[in-house]
């Protein structure tokens, strides 16, 4: 004997004697065709529970900066914590902006559109940050969710130490090249 709950409810019991062997009723059938759909979307359920529990987990414990949008108009639908230090605003705050809200010239704002309607999936641009500040940032893009629930959810990596580095060392290989040049036209030719 078994008790049938359903959403936690326990909605009748099933007993089942498998010693012995014998036709089953139509009405029995029934019964069991109708425990098992009741198992089945229990299951279902509870597994999209389980699903939505863990991916909201890994969405606000994440240390990578996170957004959740809107696809066709860039709304912020979510951040995670990592993303409101980032952009140095408040989840509340964050939520009352589209992605085209912090982008900085018009140039960004076409990258982060593109973005937003799933045109691309990759955007190197610039965001300002509450106090103002510019950030270079790669922004990389994913279809998140289900039939009638779309989503896009973006990773944003702070890149402007980066391109410093990057703009430091071509400056420096300029140098070098600038000094072979002289040292080489002091040779006789």
């Amino acid at each position: 004997s078994d008790k049938l709950k359903r959403r936690g409810n326990i909605i009748g019991s099933l007993f089942c004697d498998m010693n012995t062997n014998r036709e089953w009723t139509p009405d029995e059938k029934q019964f069991v065709a109708s425990v098992g759909d009741i198992l089945t979307l229990a299951l279902e359920e509870d597994e999209l529970i389980t699903s939505e529990q863990r991916y909201g987990d890994f969405f606000r414990m994440n240390e990578a900066v996170m957004l959740l949008l809107d696809p066709p108009t860039g709304a912020i639908i979510d951040a995670n914590a990592a993303a409101c230090e980032f952009y140095e605003f408040s989840i509340d705050e964050l939520k009352k902006f589209s992605i085209g809200d912090l982008a900085t010239d018009s140039k960004a704002l076409a990258e982060v559109e593109r973005l937003a309607t799933g045109e691309t999936l990759h955007a190197v641009t610039r965001q300002r940050q509450a106090s103002g500040t510019v950030i270079d940032v790669e922004i990389f893009a994913s279809p998140l969710g289900s039939p009638g629930l779309e989503m896009l959810i973006l990773i944003v990596v702070d890149i402007t130490e980066a391109l410093a580095a990057k703009s430091k060392l071509a400056e420096a290989l300029r140098q070098v090249n600038v000094a072979l040049e002289e040292q080489l036209s002091w040779l006789p030719k």
